[in-house]
């Protein structure tokens, strides 16, 4: 469970974060949604403890926590390779689901190697090996292509069984056949509910109306 009251996030003068409250409960998965530069990121860091807020509160129901940033810098002067570093979190990921993602032949490559999509779903399947009550997810499905996408989504799924998660996603499509509840942030709560519960007009000043409006059309017959 994730519980957030009042979070307020200030960098050089300007609120990032403006009075944001939500929840995430048990077995659930909730959607972020918005713009870049919204500050969706900057709450995944704030929750994990990353970065603190200047006001409000984030309660947890566990600290087991596994957390996968948008991205991260490999160094080409660090030799490190793709079972070195699920070595570094303890995880030991089955072969089937390396092979599920395409991944199970660079297990030796070095991390520098690494295509975008490879590193992505590595990344994916690391954070999910852990032993965790709350993921926060950061775009897991950039870089991927649609099957990869929505065997990735699949697993987030099986992953509420047990556990809460908060993703941040730019897959519109994607968060409004796959998640519980969505929000919509824009520095401060812009609106949020199931899929079936947001409206055309509340997100067109948020997304294109064009990218939405047969997407959100499903969710309203």
């Amino acid at each position: 469970m994730i519980d957030i009251s009042n979070l307020t996030v200030v960098k050089n003068g300007i609120k990032i974060l403006d009075d944001v409250s939500l929840f995430v409960g048990e077995n659930q998965v909730v959607g972020l949604v918005g713009k870049n530069g919204t500050g969706k990121s900057m709450l995944l860091k704030t929750i994990v403890n990353i970065i603190k807020p200047n006001f409000g509160t984030v309660k947890l129901s566990s600290n087991k926590i596994a957390y996968m940033p948008q991205s991260i810098f490999v160094s080409k002067h660090l030799p490190m390779t793709v079972i070195d570093f699920m070595d570094l979190f303890s995880v030991k990921a089955p072969m089937s689901l390396l092979e599920e993602f395409g991944i199970e032949k660079t297990l030796q490559t070095q991390l520098i190697n690494l295509s975008g999509g490879e590193l992505q779903k590595l990344l994916f399947v690391t954070t999910i090996q852990q032993k965790a009550d709350i993921f926060i997810l950061d775009e897991p499905e950039q870089n991927l292509d649609l099957a990869s996408k929505i065997i990735m989504f699949d697993h987030i799924k099986k992953l509420t069984q047990k556990s809460s998660i908060l993703m941040v996603s730019h897959d519109v499509g994607m968060v409004f056949s796959q998640m519980d509840h969505i929000i919509c942030l824009n520095h401060s709560i812009h609106c949020q509910g199931k899929p079936h519960e947001l409206k055309l007009e509340t997100l067109s000043c948020i997304f294109p109306v064009e990218t939405i409006k047969n997407i959100i059309g499903k969710y309203h017959d």
